[in-house]
């Protein structure tokens, strides 16, 4: 049985110029050594169609937090996990996004 090796932290700097998680999880992607590596590549380890994942990639469709670890583990690189803590962190002290206030209000009818 082979053995996954755990994705490596990418340097900070790089994290913090990703502008979308599209973007960092396409960087990601190309700093995997070996490549170039394809979105029909990925989408195959993921179990998703090559469709969806370009969607998600291109930023028509939002990034499924479910994906974050399984393309840190194909692509050996922490970058989109990281990019996702800073967001995180980040929305901490900005206005509650879109999302942020649909669970908010979900939480409120469910608990009438």
């Amino acid at each position: 049985m082979q053995s996954l090796q755990a994705p490596v932290n990418a340097p900070q700097h790089v994290v913090a110029q990703c502008a979308s998680y599209a973007q960092a999880a396409r960087v990601a992607l190309a700093m995997k050594p070996g490549g170039p590596w394809t979105d029909a590549w990925l989408a195959e380890r993921l179990n998703v169609s090559k469709g969806y994942l370009s969607r998600v990639l291109s930023g028509q469709q939002p990034f499924p937090r479910w994906m974050l670890q399984p393309v840190s583990f194909a692509t050996g690189t922490r970058l989109l996990q990281q990019y996702d803590d800073l967001q995180r962190a980040l929305r901490i002290t900005d206005a509650p996004t879109e999302r942020d206030i649909v669970h908010r209000l979900a939480a409120m009818a469910r608990a009438a």
